[in-house]
């Protein structure tokens, strides 16, 4: 074979490097660990904080009406992905979301 290996040769070597070397997996279940909000928390901070946001916007208030049906059904993250919003709702979302994050990373801080 031209000095290839083959496919069970492949697997054998990636199954002996994978059991001789550590692995560290990092996802939002460390995150969650750690105290930081989950998506349940995350979408019931927005439902209570986008109202506000805005206020005096009528249109705004309208399409986030619309996208908030949608995460309600879909969940946050399916549910985000299949609203169309306008960049100044997008805006506001980014703010909500990370004055929330913020909030709760920099209280993890204080407890390390």
């Amino acid at each position: 074979m031209d000095g290839m290996m083959d496919t069970e040769e492949v697997l054998t070597k990636l199954q002996e490097f994978l059991r001789t070397r550590p692995m560290l997996l990092i996802g939002t279940g460390l995150s969650m660990s750690m105290g930081l909000p989950g998506m349940g928390e995350l979408t019931d901070c927005l439902q209570r904080d986008m109202p506000n946001r805005c206020a005096g916007r009528p249109h705004l208030l309208t399409e986030w009406d619309n996208c908030f049906g949608s995460i309600q059904v879909y969940g946050l993250e399916d549910g985000l992905g299949r609203c169309t919003v306008s960049t100044e709702l997008l805006q506001l979302i980014v703010e909500s979301t990370a004055e929330f994050i913020d909030v709760r990373d920099l209280t993890l801080k204080k407890q390390l």
